[in-house]
């Protein structure tokens, strides 16, 4: 039997997602894509694009690496298409491949499939070891406004967007957030300003059960001053609360480190890894202190497909990718390039409020000229202009709808830097010139 999908066109495929999809895919730009490789996507049509979403930080190493697709086909062919929790040599290959990654030497690594749930597992373990060790009392679960940690409840009562939590009704009475210092929507960025956000909502320091931060926000690309994190840390040992750095999208080597919260000089509790770990299928995990992780018994916490071994051996070529290439060094090293041609322009359009990122992860915060306003009009046109164009981006993104983000796979060169700069650079240009 022969596998076909059965579409000649874009058009029919799009007209089968409308018929049967919720929500449209990507809008104002339906790409329907047939293929990837490397930094480039082809859509149904043939048409190529330079790559700038890495999916949505997914493709860190590239699309459809050879080695990746070799271990997924391997895997497959045994044939071994699930375990459930059962042992495989895939898993257990990749957890030692892992090993010297981890925040401590002797921290364990729970695989689970996807970032919602590694940050889902992440609150129950903090909140578990809260209830255990000082009672009731101590469950309130800190984070930061303009965050996202995902789409399922925990996350989204983590989260800082009220938008995301009115079909919640009121449930999130624990979970306080408080200004992330990013410098720019919040000019204030000293550890103060957390502790006074708490006294002002009525905290007690010693009821925090956790503390959860994005190693970057995710939405703006925005990181927050080292000094502040160090205190927040440190603030986090004297108050027993678990600090937990949702990687999920900033690890394996999309900052120009491992992971991004290297950057702040600390050593988190527990970490949130997902997206990048394989480059390519779903496949999350939890990292951090064992005394965490060994709270429950065998089977009290499992995830059906958490660990999958077809998954697994995808993150293990991963992860040899990466090492073998000096792929982080990549991203650090033409990461540079990629901020430097973005702030170039900023100066010149005012148009673009702020550039925020690192290495391989950057966001332009749209606004409207001699403002602060968040322009998601001219940022959705912006982005449309690009994929017209062939640099493909996804979605505006963060506060207002209006960041446009930039993260290329972690193997794209100096030249395709200089290639996507200059559509981008011509697509802002041309959405000022149109506004007059």
């Amino acid at each position: 039997m022969s596998f076909e999908l059965g579409y000649a066109s874009a058009k029919e495929v799009l007209d089968d997602l409308a018929r049967f999809e919720p929500v449209s895919v990507q809008g104002q730009a339906p790409i329907v894509w047939d293929r990837a490789e490397g930094v480039y996507v082809y859509d149904i049509d043939g048409r190529q694009y330079l790559d700038w979403s890495s999916g949505v930080l997914v493709a860190n190493v590239g699309h459809g690496r050879p080695e990746i697709v070799e271990a997924i086909v391997k895997t497959a062919s045994k044939p071994l298409l699930f375990t459930y929790s059962f042992p495989s040599a895939e898993r257990a290959a990749l957890l030692r491949e892992m090993a010297d990654l981890l925040p401590r030497p002797d921290d364990k690594v729970f695989l689970l499939s996807t970032g919602s749930e590694a940050i889902e597992v992440a609150l129950k373990l903090s909140l578990t070891h809260a209830l255990r060790t000082a009672g009731e009392g101590k469950r309130v679960v800190v984070s930061f406004e303009r965050g996202f940690h995902g789409r399922t409840m925990g996350a989204q009562l983590a989260g800082g967007s009220p938008a995301l939590k009115e079909w919640l009704f009121g449930v999130e009475a624990p979970f306080v957030q408080v200004p992330f210092p990013d410098g720019y929507r919040t000019e204030d960025t000293s550890f103060d300003l957390f502790e006074t956000t708490l006294a002002e909502e009525g905290v007690d320091p010693f009821d925090v059960a956790v503390v959860i931060m994005e190693s970057y926000q995710g939405g703006g690309a925005s990181f927050a001053p080292a000094e502040y994190v160090r205190s927040l840390e440190s603030w986090c040992r004297d108050n027993d609360a678990v600090l937990v750095m949702d990687e999920v999208q900033a690890g394996y080597g999309r900052t120009g480190t491992w992971f991004a919260y290297e950057h702040y000089g600390i050593t988190p509790d527990l970490v949130c890894c997902g997206k990048g770990i394989s480059s390519s299928l779903p496949l999350a995990a939890v990292v951090g202190r064992r005394e965490l992780l060994d709270q429950y018994a065998v089977g009290a916490m499992s995830s059906t497909h958490g660990g999958h071994p077809i998954c697994a051996a995808a993150a293990l070529a991963n992860l040899r990718i990466m090492r073998s290439e000096e792929i982080v060094g990549n991203a650090a090293s033409v990461g540079e390039k990629l901020g430097e041609g973005l702030h170039r322009i900023a100066e010149k359009h005012p148009s673009v409020g702020a550039v925020h990122g690192r290495g391989m992860v950057y966001a332009l915060h749209m606004v409207v000229p001699g403002t602060k306003e968040p322009d998601a009009a001219l940022a959705t046109a912006v982005v449309k202009r690009c994929c017209d164009w062939g640099l493909m981006l996804f979605a505006p993104v963060g506060f207002g709808g209006a960041n446009v983000k930039v993260c290329p796979p972690l193997v794209m060169t100096e030249e395709q830097v200089d290639e996507g700069l200059g559509i981008l650079e011509e697509a802002i240009a041309g959405e000022e010139a149109r506004r007059g």
